[in-house]
């Protein structure tokens, strides 16, 4: 192994959203027929929005590894697959209206070359946005089979990639610090999801937000996880003086090893992102043309879409593949330079720290959607950098292998901080989103003081536990609070942790009064189906 390592790590999630009225109340504008097919009914924002996100990121990005595999380039990633994106990516009924979705914009993207066929310049690129539909549509059904979590198992077992696990629906897991129950039950159904879907034990846990307080540290130690990744802050403000900074993990007091995150890597790629030559995310048909000509993307009374037609660069003028194509190169080889010269500079700093048969590591956390839907070019750039890395004299690694690796940790206590808000994760609690944290910590303390009157229970009072357990789960969801903080999808995130916490309500008074609607619970079963596997006694206190 090469003595300076880069970790790439991607982060790939996606807020569920299944349990919100607003997804149901479209689904019932259909016929029955429809309900089953998923034809003919309006696409709500979520689903358009995470059905952008299968196009332009995950599929894009199993094509990459492809790619590199392909032409035999050595790489290895680290991967983080939140069970809430393992849910809706292997939802049936998502899959097939995945697949009208695609229907749609292909036959949206025909018209629009028929509308610009006046212009030659908008004609090709017209052109281009409807070869880029029909190609997503052709890996999705004819290279994957509608199977991607399925490939991504297939890239661990080559031992090509490595999975972490996360919690169940990306909680803020500080905020539940003080309920080891309610920690237990996020990291317990994060790593049971991961055995679900990929069949594996992880050795890693990521955190969300990277979100640290010192309980974590030995209740993940307890769950057999051997490291974690944390804000570089965690790491230089600790009380103890790191010896060798962020380039050489370290571990706690309950023997979980732990690498710093570089946060240099977040302000670098949206500095790249803004290149004008790349396209413009932003300047989309869908929010320029007539409404009655977005037929049969939109409905008259429905919000605008992203089309997937977007014709200009940021500079405004026309996109052009070619020049965006080698400023793509431009910013592979910067991002590479950086990191040979700043391992260099750690190796040559710290040779007295770390030893010469260890490693020194940049480890750089990336979330997928940045590189994906929110930046056309993101793959490719990232597909140039590592076959670059693969030409210079530093190596791709897993944080599997670094920690393997090295025996011999400097014990820190670690500094808790997050990479949300100025580092403290503020911005998942202030005086717009309190209410939601107010309303799961109590329904938490409810749930666990459930699982002690109903120990054994099976039968209708079983069903109940459970879905009581998966509501409280998606109510501590960090996604909601960070909707409201930054007021978009507002109305989505309010509906969505009211009806969570209104069908743990009714389980509760249900219990308590022995009163028990099968009708309703049935219904609400089919209608949040995720973590059908799910026992309420993770909730349970541990003996």
């Amino acid at each position: 192994m090469s003595k300076k390592n880069l970790i790439l790590m991607l982060v790939a999630h996606e807020c569920y959203f299944k349990q919100c009225d607003s997804f149901k109340l479209r689904a019932e504008k259909g016929s029955q027929s429809a309900k089953i097919s998923g034809e003919d009914v309006p696409f709500s924002p979520e689903e358009a929005s995470f059905f952008q996100s299968v196009a332009e990121t995950y599929v894009p990005l199993l094509n990459m590894l492809g790619s590199l595999w392909a032409d035999s380039i050595p790489f290895k990633l680290s991967i983080v697959i939140s069970p809430t994106l393992c849910a809706l990516l292997s939802d049936a009924y998502l899959k097939t209206r995945y697949l009208k979705w695609l229907s749609d914009r292909i036959a949206f993207a025909e018209r629009e070359v028929v509308r610009c066929s006046g212009n030659l310049e908008l004609k090709k690129r017209a052109e281009k946005c409807l070869a880029d539909a029909n190609k997503s549509l052709s890996d999705y059904t004819d290279v994957y089979a509608m199977k991607l979590l399925e490939k991504f198992r297939e890239y661990e077992k080559m031992g090509l990639v490595e999975l972490l696990a996360t919690s169940a629906t990306h909680a803020f897991l500080p905020h539940f610090a003080d309920i080891p129950e309610a920690l237990n039950a996020q990291i317990e159904a994060g790593l049971i999801s991961h055995r679900h879907f990929f069949g594996s034990q992880p050795d890693g846990f990521w955190l969300p937000y990277l979100g640290y307080c010192n309980p974590l540290a030995r209740v993940l130690r307890s769950y057999n996880i051997n490291y974690t990744v944390v804000d570089s802050r965690a790491v230089l403000f600790s009380q103890k003086r790191p010896q060798a900074g962020i380039f050489s993990p370290v571990r706690t007091d309950g023997f979980l090893s732990v690498l710093a995150s570089d946060n240099d890597v977040k302000p670098l790629i949206e500095r790249f992102k803004s290149s004008h030559l790349y396209r413009d995310e932003e300047n989309d048909v869908g929010f320029e043309l007539p409404i009655e000509e977005l037929s049969p993307l939109v409905e008259a009374d429905a919000p605008r879409i992203e089309t997937g037609c977007k014709y200009y660069a940021s500079s405004s003028e026309f996109y052009d593949t070619k020049k965006a194509a080698a400023q793509v190169n431009a910013d592979a080889e910067e991002f590479v330079s950086s990191r040979v010269e700043k391992l260099t500079k750690a190796r040559e700093l710290l040779k007295d720290v770390i030893p010469e048969d260890y490693s020194a590591i940049d480890v750089c956390t990336i979330n997928a959607n940045d590189i994906g839907k929110n930046w056309h070019e993101g793959f490719s750039w990232l597909e140039s950098v590592i076959r670059k890395v693969a030409a210079s004299d530093i190596e791709l690694s897993t944080a599997r292998e670094i920690v393997a690796e090295q025996i011999k940790l400097q014990r820190l206590d670690l500094f808790p901080c997050a990479a949300s808000g100025s580092g403290f994760g503020e911005d998942m609690l202030d005086s717009m989103n309190d209410r939601m944290l107010v309303y799961a910590r109590t329904s938490s303390l409810r749930m666990i003081d459930l699982t002690e009157r109903f120990p054994n229970d099976t039968g209708i009072k079983a069903r109940l536990l459970n879905l009581a357990s998966r509501e409280i789960l998606l109510s501590q969801s960090g996604d909601l609070p960070s909707l409201v903080h930054d007021s978009s999808s507002l109305a989505f995130a309010e509906k969505s942790f009211n009806n969570d916490i209104e069908a743990f309500s009714t389980v509760y008074d249900s219990l308590g009064s022995n009163s028990v609607s099968t009708e309703w619970l049935t219904s609400v079963e089919k209608d949040h189906p995720i973590f059908p596997w799910i026992n309420y006694r993770i909730f349970s206190k541990k003996k």
